[in-house]
């Protein structure tokens, strides 16, 4: 499904949401509304939005989204006395519902406005359908702003647009919509910091935070909200890509280098890229300004071509990967945001149709991304500081300390010259597939996925079955053997085994530019070893099935051990262990070892090193694993 030809983009490239490209008083197309949201107003001014969605089938979320900020304290207290539930209060009738509360409970401040959000409902049967709608009418009492109402799920539309306009007759007028949006944030021109408590005292976690002007409110239903996020995620994994490889260079080891993007339809406020990277406190000075020099040099310097098309490939694969529907809270937060910022309503097939079918020339493209870029990264920006320690001033640490450091990096880098970051791509030529071929020996239906199965003469067996019409499949490699055909090991190895597959040189190339390959043709590949057999699965473009066969050829046939990876790869398990052990998966591993104490399969971390010998017992296992391909089995399913 082809919404934007390849003029519409040319056209509207320039259109980001950074300032620099807006076109005033230029007409943006916008983006169709999805068939299953109908959106209205109810005599009394209170708006509403109600999908159906039968994702999940008998329940439905529902939602009241008020402008105007009301405290927490007092919208709680809301649902424990309302008009029409006197016997029984609101709280105790959605508990026997069985409807849960969020982290945050049945009411949330977003931005200057209040929503009061109940999920999962049960509306199989009318009552708890209809008292629900009623609770939340009763609600839009607390408020005279302008309000809307809002239910996702397995739902008959027009029977719930009746009940409302009963219910509806019970609720004065309220006041017409007024924009939450902070159109007149003005960018400072020093760097900020801010600091949060951080769950360790041993590592601190580190940030940059770009910010940029919102999309303004007429493009807000446009194609530009969604120009602005391509380029953003673009820009994301490029920042990623070149921080992870300035830690690796300065030998300094980090976790969780990771990105996130704020946009317009996220909030009232400025747009946001957000950087971050865990690293040990004794090395967060450095760390600091490393961070600086990767992101002033972004900032300043051109990116060149091939770098470009690295991240456009990757973030293209990640938009093919991403689900071709929404969940009930999913349409909720898209309602939301419709109201309170005048974001579109598409369904996820358009926004994803959007981010795939495009053609334009990655040159041209290229020239638009690095004006956005500058854009973006040369406005402004704030130092983010994490860290854990009750007996040190965070504020002293990071004003005093951390921010000269950023700010004279961030200098220096800019007139330091320019640095040139080269992207490792590989030929794929250097793979091949095997000359000989295995003759099909039996073919015969699978009553499990209701495919095929089919036989090879050398005891290979594929399992297919035909779904979906998006031109990709889903492929799972298994073999017979898994932890237990493990050569000695030792307690706590187990968490460990499936990523040493990651640290070998494949067909005479490192690991990463052999996934990079594997990315830039939109295949996914991972492994997972369990304690009774060997598992490599992903996600494959249909045109691109011999690539992958290749790819598993080589994988198993040309691999060889990195023994630099696998030493950096200790290197920042020590971090990572070290996280782990302070969060809800330490407490699991925990659990883990006292209900089965000396259980050397588990998957947790035990937090104890990496031995010295893991990667050279992992290789001959994987090489003998590798050695009963016969006794394995290819699950391929999709379009194909």
């Amino acid at each position: 499904m082809r919404h934007f030809g390849r003029i519409t983009i040319l056209s509207l490239a320039f259109l980001v949401s950074v300032s620099t490209f807006f076109l005033r008083g230029q007409e943006l197309p916008s983006l169709p509304k999805a068939p299953e949201v109908v959106t209205s107003s109810l005599p009394n001014g209170i708006q509403y939005y109600l999908v159906k969605n039968t994702a999940s089938s008998g329940f439905a979320d529902f939602a009241l989204v008020q402008k105007g900020r009301v405290s927490e304290a007092s919208s709680r207290n809301a649902l424990t006395n309302l008009q029409h539930f006197q016997k029984s209060k609101p709280y105790q009738y959605l508990a026997k519902l069985g409807v849960g509360y969020e982290k945050d409970g049945y009411v949330r401040n977003e931005g200057d406005a209040t929503v009061f959000k109940f999920s999962d409902v049960p509306v199989s049967k009318l009552g708890p359908r209809d008292t629900v709608l009623l609770m939340l009418f009763d609600l839009c009492e607390l408020s005279s702003e302008s309000q809307a109402i809002i239910v996702a799920g397995d739902i008959d539309i027009e029977a719930v647009k009746q009940r409302m306009d009963v219910f509806s007759m019970m609720v004065t007028p309220r006041n017409a919509a007024q924009p939450l949006t902070r159109d007149d944030w003005t960018a400072s021109t020093e760097t900020q910091y801010s600091v949060v408590n951080f769950r360790s005292s041993t590592e601190a976690r580190l940030g940059v935070i770009f910010h940029s002007d919102r999309t303004p409110a007429k493009a807000m239903g446009s194609i530009q909200p969604l120009v602005s996020e391509n380029y953003a995620r673009q820009l994301g994994v490029l920042g990623v890509n070149r921080l992870e490889r300035a830690f690796r260079r300065a030998e300094l080891p980090y976790t969780d280098a990771s990105f996130d993007f704020k946009g317009s339809a996220d909030g009232p406020g400025p747009e946001e890229c957000s950087f971050g990277i865990t690293v040990s406190i004794d090395d967060a000075p450095e760390a600091v300004a490393l961070l600086a020099r990767v992101f002033s040099t972004l900032s300043n310097e051109d990116v060149s071509l091939a770098e470009y098309r690295n991240a456009r490939d990757k973030q293209i694969l990640s938009s093919a990967l991403s689900p071709d529907s929404y969940s009930n809270a999913d349409w909720v937060r898209v309602c939301t945001s419709s109201y309170l910022y005048g974001s579109n309503l598409a369904s996820p097939q358009t926004r994803k149709s959007f981010f795939l079918d495009r053609s334009m020339d990655s040159k041209l493209e290229l020239q638009f991304f690095n004006e956005f870029k500058r854009a973006f990264l040369g406005g402004q920006k704030t130092l983010s500081f994490m860290h854990y320690s009750p007996l040190l001033p965070h504020f002293e640490i990071a004003s005093d300390v951390l921010l000269p450091i950023f700010d004279e990096a961030w200098q220096e880098a800019v007139s330091g010259g320019k640095e040139v970051y080269s992207v490792n791509r590989s030929d794929t030529l250097s793979l091949h597939l095997q000359k000989s071929k295995s003759k099909l020996k039996s073919s015969a239906p699978d009553v499990i996925t209701g495919g095929e199965i089919w036989t090879f003469a050398n005891g290979m067996r594929v399992i297919f079955k035909k779904t979906g019409n998006d031109k990709r499949f889903h492929y799972a490699f298994m073999l017979n053997g898994g932890l237990s055909e493990f050569p000695d090991l030792k307690y706590g190895e187990a968490a460990y085994v499936s990523d040493m597959l990651r640290l070998n040189h494949v067909a005479g190339i490192s690991s990463r530019s052999f996934y990079d390959m594997l990315a830039a043709n939109g295949i996914t590949m991972s492994s997972k070893v369990g304690p009774g057999n060997f598992v490599i699965s992903g996600s494959v473009p249909s045109n691109n099935y011999r690539l992958l066969l290749k790819s598993l050829i080589a994988l198993a046939n040309e691999r060889t051990v990195d023994e630099e990876a696998f030493d950096w790869y200790r290197q920042c398990d020590r971090l990572t262990s070290s996280l782990e052990r302070k969060s809800q998966e330490g407490v699991d591993a925990l659990l883990d070892s006292l209900m089965c104490p000396g259980n050397k399969y588990s998957l947790h971390r035990s937090g104890a090193p990496v031995s010295d010998d893991l990667q050279q017992r992992s290789d001959r296992y994987f090489n003998d694993r590798f050695s009963h391909c016969n006794d394995g089995v290819i699950v391929i399913i999709g379009d194909i």
